[in-house]
């Protein structure tokens, strides 16, 4: 597809650009002409892209040097955990950061529904192979039945509360429920692995994989465990509360939450 702009309107019309995982590396290093550019007056506002006195192949198309106007603005997407990298004061002073908030699961859940009927396109997006051996959905999430959701919804509040980073994203939802649609079947149809026993799976090994570190951060919330009971753990209580025994009898997380629990009791950490 190509779009046709009228140059000579061309100061009239807002650009955003937007730099997606932005701060994989240090910001400063890839992002510097930028700051120091944008503190200009707007005549003075001037990227160079190559030496002028290079032979560029393209220069007859693509000049120099570009002027960066005020309908110019730069959005950046980005993470915080261990693989990414700290904004610095430097960068803070001349930008505003927006945290999202979360939308729970089930709201989510409408929202999609409302969504069907447009031209709406999911970002989950998987290759023509995939689709042509695996069950997929447009909405992944509509798998879920809605008190599945609102235990979600809980286990994700709850990590979240210990951690701004952790919980269970949409991406991880996602997943799950592409885990539950593809369960394998027998000859007669029948599924394989249980759906309360499918869930339970799929958390411990995408969700309860993620909470590790110290008893200072996470005691609190795994508990600590001598190798029989489980004492002062929100996590294994949440996992057996009425809500919970509606979705699964989860016997595999309770297991691993106990695991981790002695390990918090031994070393002060938990893996």
């Amino acid at each position: 597809m190509s779009i046709k702009i009228n140059l000579q309107y061309l100061d009239t019309i807002l650009f955003m650009i937007i730099f997606d995982e932005m701060n994989l590396s240090q910001v400063e290093y890839w992002f510097s002409p930028f700051i120091s550019l944008l503190e200009m007056k707007e005549d003075e506002r001037k990227l160079i892209l190559y030496n002028k006195n290079s032979n560029c192949k393209n220069s007859d198309k693509y000049p120099a040097q570009i002027t960066v106007g005020d309908n110019v603005l730069f959005v950046g997407t980005v993470n915080i955990d261990e693989t990414t990298k700290d904004f610095s004061d430097r960068l803070l002073d001349r930008a505003n950061v927006i945290t999202l908030e979360s939308v729970p699961f089930v709201e989510m859940k409408d929202l999609f529904k409302n969504k069907k009927n447009t031209n709406y396109t999911e970002s989950f997006v998987e290759s023509k192979f995939i689709r042509s051996w695996r069950r997929t959905v447009d909405f992944p999430i509509d798998v879920f039945k809605d008190i599945e959701l609102k235990f979600f919804d809980k286990l994700h509040n709850l990590i979240n509360s210990f951690d701004k980073q952790k919980g269970v994203s949409y991406r991880t939802l996602q997943h799950i429920a592409l885990y539950i649609l593809n369960i394998p079947e027998d000859d007669k149809g029948q599924k394989l692995i249980d759906r309360s026993r499918a869930i339970d799976i799929a958390i411990k090994q995408r969700i309860l994989t993620k909470i590790k570190g110290h008893q200072e951060q996470f005691g609190r919330l795994i508990g600590i465990s001598d190798g029989e009971g489980i004492k002062d753990s929100l996590l294994y209580q949440l996992f057996t509360d009425d809500l919970a025994k509606n979705v699964s009898d989860f016997k595999l997380c309770l297991a691993e939450i106990k695991r981790k629990a002695e390990e918090m009791y031994y070393n002060g950490y938990a893996s």
